[in-house]
C-alpha cells in the first residue's frame, strides 16, 4: 500500500483499507464454507440459484499495490528511460526526448511498438496518450476515447467526464505490477453507505423489513470487486452488471454472469447476510425471491 508521494493513502484511509481487505476475506471465507457444503446449505443454494443460475450440483498468490486517487500515474510525452530518467532530445540534448517525436528504433520492439502508437495522429488529435507511473518506471498507454479527464488529468475525475460518472476504484494489469486505483469517492457514502461490515450489521438498515441489499451494503465490496479483476486481468472480467438487481437480472435473462466481478461480490455479501444478519436477510420479492434462508 502507498503511504507516501503522489497517490499515497492517508493516515485515515490506511485502516480503512485494511479493514476492507479484512471484510473481504470475512466474505470469501463465509462463502467459500457455504460452497464446500452444498449439498446440506440451502441458503447458499438459493444464491448461487439467484446470482449464477447453479441449480444442482457443484463443480468439482500476486503481489498487490493499492493507492488512493491515481494522480501517481501522470499523463506525459516525456520518454523515460528504464531507470526513470528522461531520455535527452536527439536534436537537443538540453531537453528530454518526447514520446511523439522520438524515432521508433530502439531496437527493443515494446518500446519500438509504443513510440509507434504515441506517434499515430497529429496534434492536438493524436490517437493515443501516455500516463507515466514514476514508482514503476512504467507507462499505460489509452486511446484518445479513454483519455483521463479534469485537471489534472485522471480516471477518478469521472465528474468532468461527458456525461459525469461516479468512479471508484480501477484495476489495472497493464503495469509491471498489478495495481488497484481507489477514487476518492470510494470513501464517501456515495459509493455505499457503510464503512465496513460490522458497520453494515449494525445499521437499522439490516433489519428494517423491505430495504434492498444495496441499502446494507459497506463501502469495502468496492475493493473486494477489484480483487476479483485482478484474478484473471480486467479484460476478462468486464462490468456487465454492478448493481444487485443487474446482477439478477443476468441470471434471469439466462446470461453468462461467471465472468461479472459483482455477481460474486452480491452472491457473498447476500449469503453472508442471510446466515448472519440479525435477524436473518430473506429477500422476499422481485427478482430476488429465490433467496431466503
Amino acid at each position: 500500500m502507498k503511504t507516501s508521494g503522489l497517490g499515497s493513502c492517508d493516515a485515515t484511509q490506511t485502516p480503512i483499507i485494511d479493514s476492507w481487505l479484512a471484510d473481504t476475506i470475512l466474505l470469501v471465507d463465509s462463502a467459500l464454507l457455504g460452497i464446500n457444503s452444498y449439498q446440506t446449505d440451502t441458503s447458499i443454494q438459493r444464491n448461487l440459484g439467484a446470482f449464477f443460475g447453479i441449480s444442482s450440483t457443484r463443480a468439482g498468490t500476486k503481489k498487490l499495490t493499492t493507492v488512493q486517487s491515481n494522480d501517481w500515474q501522470v499523463e506525459t510525452e516525456i520518454f523515460y528511460d528504464d531507470e526513470g530518467n528522461p531520455i535527452p532530445d536527439k536534436e537537443d540534448n538540453t531537453k528530454p526526448a518526447s514520446l511523439r517525436t522520438y524515432p521508433p528504433s530502439t531496437g527493443n520492439s515494446v518500446t519500438d511498438e509504443m513510440l509507434e502508437d504515441m506517434q499515430e495522429g497529429t496534434s492536438p488529435n493524436w490517437a493515443k496518450f501516455a500516463y507515466y507511473s514514476s514508482d514503476l518506471k512504467d507507462y499505460v498507454i489509452e486511446e484518445a476515447a479513454n483519455r483521463y479527464p479534469g485537471n489534472p488529468p485522471s480516471w477518478c475525475n469521472g465528474a468532468s467526464a461527458t456525461p459525469p460518472e461516479n468512479r471508484f476504484a480501477l484495476t489495472e494489469s497493464r503495469l509491471t505490477r498489478d495495481v488497484v486505483t481507489l477514487c476518492l469517492d470510494a470513501f464517501a457514502a456515495v459509493s455505499e453507505p457503510y464503512e465496513t461490515i460490522a458497520a453494515a450489521m449494525a445499521s437499522t438498515s439490516s433489519k428494517t423489513p423491505g430495504d434492498s441489499l444495496n441499502d446494507a451494503s459497506p463501502r469495502s465490496l468496492t475493493l473486494f470487486h477489484e480483487l476479483i479483476h485482478m484474478t484473471t486481468t480486467p479484460d476478462k472480467t468486464p462490468d456487465t452488471a454492478t448493481k444487485p438487481t443487474e446482477c439478477l437480472d443476468l441470471t434471469v435473462n439466462g446470461a453468462d454472469a461467471t465472468q461479472n466481478p459483482d455477481s460474486y461480490v452480491f452472491m457473498a455479501w447476500s449469503y453472508y447476510l442471510t446466515k448472519n444478519g440479525q435477524p436473518p436477510f430473506e429477500w422476499q420479492e422481485g427478482l430476488a425471491q429465490n433467496i431466503k434462508p
